[in-house]
């Protein structure tokens, strides 16, 4: 067990007793949540669980509590983080208010999600690619200018480079605008939470962020992950530009930009033809290498390799951490994949290969502690169960007993 795991349970049971969540953000009020580690689940907050004076029940860990998001634990929304990830409380805190802001989001009804299968066919063209990482610089110089009308040509070339943009990649624009409109608001009541608790000034903190907004390399290589800062920053513009913006935005049916262009009332203008760089191209060449290592390197981790073959279906999937190369995708977190119609969880790196769609699978490949054994045609994976089907050991290939139903 983590050593500080109960004190921090403790230190945040009081911090959660004293906030006020209207101060991140108009009319935000916290769901339950629960802190967990390997073992155990510090829960708060839940009608299902009733504690006095702001403390918390302690039940034993379950498959439910996986990465840091928000759950429904027994049909009550529920933000969840695992404590150990984090040495410091005030990134514990700020991570846990983010979750608590979906928490919020969920409440409230939101409908404004992205289709996530969309990220593994997602154009790294290097016409997009140079477009965006420009369109990313003057969105960041618009929020760090102390000069307004300075401030608002950089957000007028925001504006162009962001409408060429999506003239170019066409439907893949709206996927990037959801996750802008999903993530963009939970950055940022996260930035101004840990600022909340921080010794580092305000501007320090949106610097700090900003890194993430302009590492050209990470945003090719993430480019689920690079929309959380975009969606951030504009969160920052409206509240220079255009106050009382968030209530406006939570019962709004627009996205985040088309919102916030909405808000500023800014007329677009035209580019100039975008010269593609030679930082760009080596950017593109950057991120298939490196998506070719990463895979290469679970393919080659020590172990046993084990193959199984048969038709799958991805429920549960961690989008922050699956990196996608071509019909190929590793998941390096976690996934839930329905097999013979029954649901296994893996807690491990697994390599799926997909037809169509990343959720409709056709074989995996994972590498196991211990050589497999098969007993009575059924596969037994330490921490995941039991698998019917057969196995071709001269392959070490494992093929399913029937397919899944859909």
């Amino acid at each position: 067990m983590h050593p500080r795991i109960e004190e921090m349970a403790e230190e945040m049971a009081e911090e959660m007793a004293a906030v006020d969540f209207t101060t991140y953000w108009t009319g935000f009020e916290p769901v339950a949540y629960a802190l967990y580690d390997d073992e155990n689940v510090y829960l708060f907050h839940h009608p299902n669980y009733p504690t006095a004076n702001g403390g918390y029940a302690i039940l034993p860990w379950t498959e439910q509590f996986m990465a840091d998001t928000l759950i429904l634990f027994e049909d009550t929304p529920t933000a969840i983080v695992k404590i150990e990830r984090y040495e410091n409380f005030e990134d514990l805190y700020s991570i846990l208010i983010h979750e608590l802001f979906h928490g919020y989001q969920y409440v409230k009804g939101e409908k404004r999600f992205p289709d996530e299968t969309m990220g593994v066919t997602y154009p790294l063209s290097p016409e997009n690619i140079e477009l965006r990482d420009a369109e990313r610089a003057s969105l960041y110089a618009a929020v760090i200018s102390t000069d307004s009308a300075e401030r608002m040509e950089h957000v007028r070339r925001f504006i162009a480079q962001r409408e060429k943009r999506s003239s170019l990649i066409g439907d893949f624009m709206e996927y990037e605008h959801r996750i802008e409109t999903i993530e963009g608001p939970a950055w940022y009541v996260e930035l101004k939470a840990l600022a909340d608790k921080s010794t580092l000034p305000y501007n320090a903190i949106v610097l700090k962020y900003g890194e993430y907004l302009l590492d050209r390399k990470d945003a090719a290589l993430h480019i689920r992950k690079s929309c959380y800062s975009a969606g951030l920053f504009m969160c920052l513009l409206l509240d220079k530009l255009s106050p009382e913006w968030q209530n406006r935005f939570m019962e709004s049916e627009l996205t985040l930009f088309p919102f916030f262009k909405e808000s500023i009332g800014m007329e677009s203008i035209t580019l100039p033809e975008t010269p593609i760089s030679d930082e760009t191209l080596e950017i593109l060449a950057f991120v298939q290498n490196e998506k070719d290592m990463i895979i290469e390197r679970v393919v080659n981790s020590l172990g046993y390799p084990l193959t199984i073959k048969g038709t799958m279906k991805a429920k549960r999937i961690d989008p922050m951490n699956m990196i996608a190369n071509g019909q190929t995708v590793l998941h390096n977190n976690f996934v839930t994949l329905m097999m013979n119609d029954q649901e296994y969880l893996f807690q491990q790196p697994v390599i799926a290969h997909f037809e169509g769609n990343i959720r409709s699978i056709n074989t995996i490949r994972i590498v196991l502690p211990h050589k497999t054994i098969i007993q009575s045609s059924k596969l037994n994976i330490e921490g995941v169960g039991e698998i019917e089907g057969t196995f071709d050991e001269e392959n070490s290939t494992f093929h399913l007993k029937r397919s899944v139903s859909h």
